[in-house]
């Protein structure tokens, strides 16, 4: 299993920069396109969590949502932030762990808390 800060890492240097716009692109994952063929959610459940990759690809996102919240001991809207922010063209989902205060403001700890 990977560690938080690991994948934290890998994103801050670019190396498995996640995917866009769902859990995994199975076509990728199936032409052996690495780690970034999953979003940072995916990555967090397939990396920490132990999803298979058909898990990702049938999982709903609500399901995803909850349980990227309990491996990351983060709220569930933590979580959707997370997935908002990485979904984003040029979209950095370190900074929504390592210091959420830059995408929410000073009042980012109420937001979360929520």
């Amino acid at each position: 299993m990977t560690s938080i800060t690991q994948l934290i890492d890998r994103w801050n240097l670019d190396e498995g920069k996640p995917y866009k716009g769902s859990l995994i692109d199975m076509a990728a994952h199936d032409a052996g396109k690495g780690i970034g063929c999953m979003c940072a959610q995916g990555q967090v459940l397939h990396l920490v969590g132990g999803w298979t990759p058909e898990r990702l690809q049938s999982a709903a996102q609500a399901d995803a949502d909850k349980e990227t919240a309990k491996l990351l001991n983060i709220s569930r809207a933590h979580a959707v932030l997370l997935r908002l922010v990485s979904d984003k063209t040029g979209g950095a989902p370190a900074i929504v762990l390592t210091d959420p205060g830059a995408v929410l403001g000073d009042q980012w700890s109420k937001l979360l808390d929520f």
